[in-house]
């Protein structure tokens, strides 16, 4: 599955958005192949090894652009009821974390 196949809706503000939207894309789509292989274990210590090593700004726009998106987004999908017993845990816990992330800010600094 490719995640630019269809992105025919989305306006970008210039080339290097979509660029960039795409690069996103092809990245998220290796991640996903890799835990549909079932390595989890040694993708979790990846990415928490990777997150440790990263400048502190970045490891907030990490934060702020990936982490705190995801967990709207299966929260999102908890409400509108577009859940099964594969993704009922992730989108409850992420309904719970919700409220408590929406009342933080996180600045570019």
């Amino acid at each position: 599955m490719s995640y630019t196949a269809d992105n025919s809706d989305r306006t970008f503000n210039n080339e290097y958005d979509q660029k960039d939207y795409e690069e996103a894309c092809d990245a998220l789509e290796t991640l996903f192949n890799l835990v549909n292989r079932g390595g989890h274990p040694v993708i979790e210590d990846a990415v928490t090894d990777a997150i440790k090593i990263q400048h502190r700004t970045l490891q907030q726009s990490f934060f702020r652009s990936i982490v705190m998106p995801s967990v709207n987004t299966f929260a999102e999908l908890n409400e509108s009821k577009f859940t099964d017993l594969r993704n009922e845990s992730a989108c409850e816990c992420a309904a719970a974390l919700k409220p408590i992330m929406d009342g933080h800010y996180m600045p570019l600094v």
